[in-house]
């Protein structure tokens, strides 16, 4: 080995080393702004558009932050290893998957022990032995046996670590159907999805096309919107919003008032819609039923939101509408004087799908 050959190695290995150092100082400072909210402050809606936008994250990376720093909040033993340097963030990575405060302790210290290749098999073992814990459990119930509740992954995987290993029951083989969607008509159906696991509704997403094509024949045509409605009640006096007696922040008030239905106290006058539907669906169809905030685009859970408000003199005036999601819409009426969109020449910029 040369002199120059050995240089340049000692210099590499000093390098990654602190590589690894500022990744883990970047893995704490990222889980620290998005435990105490100061994303918001810093003019992003979200953690996701700050990651992306401020810090210039890639989506991977951005995952990979984020699903660590939440697991950290309930893994004192990880963050505080992680802090302390004795587990690198790419360790700390791994083991998330599968650490629970339950176990957090025997996987800290495995992680420690062994290299991230061996704990990288260590979990892949864990996660499979977990997932034939739970198909055994499935099989069982389908046999007729009582399982009131399915076991956590790691618990699953605890209990079949001591187990001898079986095979899954055999399945029936599936046939896959091919559907190919506009940009446009795939936001629409992933935001259906959302909706109905944000109801609670975890079935296949082939059930539920099956279960929305059988209940076109009872639904009136056209009738589309959440089966939940919120009741939302404005003092007269204080002018004060709240929700079953409970206050509403003034930036979640304005943004149901900017985009939602007043019910009238008459029940001989119609409700009436806060948006023309007409013109909502218009909106809706030129913003490709995404989130018009550069960098989100998110196609959940979307409203349509006044750019000059009601009260100052704004209108229902295509122009003046566009597309927010919920979170980049509260955060439109918390923050006014950050909107990235208000021109209409910003806006005929802003990339479509």
């Amino acid at each position: 080995m040369s002199a120059d050959s050995r240089r340049a190695h000692q210099d590499l290995v000093r390098a990654l080393e602190r590589l690894r150092s500022a990744e883990r100082s970047a893995v704490i400072l990222f889980a620290e702004i998005l435990r105490r909210g100061w994303f918001r402050s810093l003019g992003h809606a979200t953690m996701e558009l700050y990651a992306r936008e401020a810090l210039g994250l890639s989506i991977a990376k951005t995952r990979q932050f984020l699903r660590l720093a939440r697991a950290l909040e309930e893994l004192p033993a990880t963050r505080k290893a992680l802090a302390e340097g004795t587990l690198p963030w790419t360790k700390a990575r791994t083991l998330v998957a599968v650490a629970t405060p339950r176990t957090e302790a025997r996987w800290v210290g495995e992680a420690v022990a062994c290299t991230s290749r061996e704990l990288e098999a260590k979990v892949a073992q864990a996660r499979v032995r977990g997932r034939r814990e739970r198909d055994r459990l499935r099989h069982k119930r389908g046999q007729g046996a009582l399982v009131l509740k399915e076991p956590r992954p790691d618990h699953a995987a605890a209990v079949a670590a001591d187990a001898s290993p079986r095979d899954a029951p055999p399945l029936e083989t599936p046939v896959t159907v091919a559907l190919s969607f506009t940009p446009v008509e795939h936001a629409r159906f992933q935001g259906l999805v959302e909706r109905r696991r944000k109801a609670g509704d975890r079935r296949p997403r082939a059930a539920l096309v099956l279960d929305g094509l059988a209940a076109l024949d009872a639904a009136p045509r056209g009738l589309v919107g959440s089966p939940y409605q919120v009741k939302v009640s404005r003092c007269e006096v204080c002018n004060g919003v709240t929700v079953a007696g409970r206050s509403v922040a003034p930036a979640a008030a304005e943004a149901m008032e900017c985009d939602g239905i007043q019910i009238s106290a008459d029940p001989s006058v119609p409700n009436r819609s806060s948006i023309p539907p007409a013109v909502r669906r218009a909106v809706l169809a030129r913003d490709g039923h995404r989130c018009a905030t550069p960098g989100c685009g998110a196609v959940h859970f979307l409203e349509v939101h006044h750019i000059a408000p009601r009260r100052s003199g704004g209108t229902h005036d295509p122009g003046n509408l566009i597309t927010l999601c919920s979170a980049c819409h509260r955060f439109a009426h918390e923050r006014p004087d950050i909107l990235p969109w208000r021109t209409a020449e910003a806006r005929s910029t802003m990339p479509r799908p």
